[in-house]
This record gives structure tokens, C-alpha cells and sequence, in this order.
């Protein structure tokens, strides 16, 4: 996926007042990660509830995003609310690399499965976030929303709320699938994300997760697809 990488100057223009240099930094945050994730500013206003010229004027150091929004624009960039607020340059350091592998065989460690199928670096803010595993797809069965070749990279957690897509083992299936969260007060539902794959959803329970008949790997953190 094609992105544009932004660079804070070294040195603040004079004249301006610490708080402006601060919107300054927020702003190329908000820009560089919405970029990294392929967005655009429309795309970003509509997941947020926001107008897009709220999103330009905080991309051009107008003003800033209130609290609540910065909480939700560090869960879709999947980083903290701290990165976010602080004056870390947003391109201090190059990120982890990650190996991405076409099969997640069960009770395998992934320092055991092989060799990968190629190579994907992490963003630099993701690395304050944990563990992360990448997987390809090989195959048509999650169409529209995934199809051959692309790279999915979850983050791994045992976690998760409704309408995330996560990577979980069902039952003694060896291939790890794909499935979508559906939750009604305290029931689970994995809902297969093809409609057109003759398979119901599955309801799940606590005593599933804790007899490992589903086992979670993480939950969905980027999507990347070469264009």
C-alpha cells in the first residue's frame, strides 16, 4: 500500500508559541498515521463521527481533536493516546520487522514455522503495542472483505469487542480462520465473514476458551494489499 511519510522540522519557526508547536506535532501525527493506513481525510472523518474540515484543520495545526476523540483515533491507529500527545518525532526510528507466513498450524511457536513468505515492517508506534502476526491470504474464501494476497497483520490479545475481526482456532481445525465479532450483552457470536460459505455463525462461551475448543490469536490490526 502506497503511503507518504511527513518530517517534522528540527526547529520551531519563530514566533511560534509552544502550545501552536505542539498542534503542529499532533497534527503531522494524525496525518503521517492516517497516510500509513491508506485513508483519506474523508475516510478518517467518517469512522470518527467527524466533518472532514475537522480533520484538516487538525492535520493543519487549526486546533485539536477534544479527549474522547483522541481516544478513539488512538484505538483505529492502534497506538496510545500518549504517543499521540507528546512531541516523540513521529519518525524517530524505523519499526520492527514482521514475518508473515501463509499457515498458522495450532500449538505451533512461530519461531518454529519455517521460513515466511515474506517480510512486512511494522510502523514505528506500533511497537509500544505488543506482539503482532502476519498472515496471507492464499485463498478466495473471505471475500469482499479479503482477498488473494493480501497480508493481514493482528495483534495479538485474548480481548475483543463487537465488530472486531479476529483470527481464531475453532474446535481441533488445524488452519486458523477469519471471523467477525458479534456481540449482544454477554453472548459471542463468530459470524464467517464470506455470507456465501455454507456455515453458520458459532456462538461461543467461556467455558469454550477455557476447554480450548477456540482458541483467539489476536485481533485484526492492518490490512495490507498491493495495488
Amino acid at each position: 500500500m502506497p503511503t507518504e511519510r511527513m518530517y517534522m522540522a528540527s526547529k520551531k519557526p519563530e514566533g511560534d508559541s509552544d502550545e501552536k508547536g505542539i498542534d503542529r506535532v499532533i497534527g503531522a501525527k494524525i496525518k503521517n498515521l492516517r497516510l500509513q493506513l491508506g485513508w483519506s481525510p474523508e475516510t478518517l472523518a467518517k469512522k470518527l463521527g467527524k466533518s472532514t474540515s475537522a480533520i484538516r484543520m487538525w492535520e493543519g495545526s487549526f486546533s485539536q481533536p477534544d479527549s474522547s476523540t483522541y481516544v478513539k483515533l488512538a484505538r483505529l491507529f492502534h497506538v496510545s493516546t500518549d504517543y499521540l500527545l507528546s512531541t516523540e518525532d513521529i519518525h524517530s526510528d524505523r519499526g520492527k520487522y514482521l514475518p508473515v507466513y501463509d499457515e498458522l498450524p495450532k500449538g505451533i511457536p512461530i519461531d518454529e514455522l519455517g521460513t515466511p513468505v515474506k517480510i512486512e515492517e511494522l510502523r514505528p508506534s506500533m511497537d509500544q503495542m505488543g506482539d503482532f502476526i502476519g498472515l496471507r491470504i492464499t485463498n478466495m474464501n473471505y471475500e469482499p472483505y479479503f482477498i488473494k494476497d493480501d497480508v493481514l497483520i493482528f495483534h495479538k490479545q485474548d480481548e475483543f469487542s463487537n465488530g472486531d475481526i479476529v483470527a481464531v482456532y475453532i474446535n481441533d481445525d488445524l488452519p486458523v480462520h477469519m471471523r467477525y465479532v458479534a456481540k449482544d450483552r454477554k453472548v459471542t457470536w463468530l459470524v464467517p465473514l464470506n455470507e456465501t460459505v455454507e456455515e453458520s455463525g458459532l456462538l461461543i462461551t467461556k467455558e469454550d476458551i477455557e476447554e480450548g475448543r477456540v482458541v483467539f490469536v489476536g485481533r485484526l490490526a492492518e490490512l495490507r494489499r498491493e495495488y
